[in-house]
This record gives structure tokens, sequence and C-alpha cells, in this order.
């Protein structure tokens, strides 16, 4: 890359911030990896990609994959921040009331509850207070499509009309 060389990740015209440019509007942390960063930026990307569970971008010459690099400090597991109680409260009640005045509530699933790992607690939760689960087109397969109360995916218009009513 130091060399501009006319390579993959680039227009072929060695200039290699193009792709980065185009990871930017994609991704929530992006770092171009060099033996000297490496590091340094690994961790912070990668703790980015987990506390905030979206993509990132990590660039990775290929003449650098085998370089041995020294860790000055063991790399501390990235922390999710914790919850305000308060805040979480008053949305529990607002949803619980919302809850019982529906006549037919319906629990939409899409594909936050794979990513945060939350299957098993949104089908509780469903059984608990008798609430029907769909799924967006994007959380097929999240919840089994044997789960009690499970009412077929959501596509619109398209959908059964159990889930349209």
């Amino acid at each position: 890359m130091k060399d501009h060389a006319l390579l993959h990740h680039s227009l072929a015209d060695g200039n290699f911030d193009n792709v980065m440019n185009c990871f930017k509007q994609f991704t929530v942390a992006q770092a171009l990896i060099t033996p000297e960063n490496a590091a340094r930026e690994i961790p912070r990307v990668i703790a980015a990609a987990w506390t905030e569970k979206k993509p990132v971008y990590l660039q990775l010459p290929s003449d650098i994959c085998e370089v041995q690099i020294d860790i000055a400090e063991p790399v501390a597991p990235p922390q999710l921040p914790a919850s305000d109680a308060h805040n979480l409260q008053l949305a529990a009640k607002a949803l619980l009331q919302r809850l019982r005045a529906a006549k037919y509530p319906l629990m939409l699933v899409d594909q936050m509850v794979d990513r945060y790992q939350l299957q098993q607690l949104t089908i509780a939760v469903a059984q608990r207070f008798g609430i029907a689960l769909t799924n967006m087109p994007t959380a097929k397969c999240i919840i089994p499509e044997t789960t009690a109360g499970w009412m077929g995916g959501y596509s619109g218009n398209l959908s059964r009309r159990s889930c349209l009513s």
C-alpha cells in the first residue's frame, strides 16, 4: 500500500482511500492497519463492533498479515454501558400499559433479536403475556416456526391474513 501498487481495494490507481471512504458510510468504525497501529486500532474497532452491534471495517494489507508486533499491555475487553434504571422502568411501564390495552398484541421480530441474542427472552415474554409472534423477512429462522403463538412471516400485504388482522 505504501508503494501505491495497482491492487484490489483501489480503483487500480493505487489510492486505497477510495474503499475506506466507501465503508465509512456503512460502518461505525474503520481503520487502515499498519504494524505501527495494529495493537491500538484492532481492539478499538472490534470494541466498537461489540458494543454497538454494528458493522466495522478493518483494512489489512496483505503484505503485513504475517508481521509480528509487540503488544505493550493486555487489551481490556469492551464494556457495554450500564442501563439507566429510571428510564428502563419508565419504558417497561409504558410497554406493559400498551400490552394490556391491545386487543390483539403481536410481536414483530427483526434481526436485532438475533444480534443481541434475545431469542429465548423474546419467546418467554411472548408466551408469558400471550403475544403472537411474527418476523420480518430479515429475521427468518430467528424464532422457530414451531413456537407457540407463531403467526408466520410478515411481508406487508403478502403476509398471511392472520398477521394482518
